[in-house]
């Protein structure tokens, strides 16, 4: 996840479909991992 946002200039809409996730599932892990807003 980090490396996605790293790679997406932070934004998680892009780092999401990198993953290939729904941009809620990638958000919900940023707060889980304590990274982003």
């Amino acid at each position: 996840v980090r490396d996605a946002l790293r790679e997406s200039g932070n934004d998680p809409q892009k780092a999401a479909e990198r993953l290939g996730v729904p941009v809620n599932q990638l958000r919900e892990k940023m707060r889980e991992l304590g990274i982003g807003s």
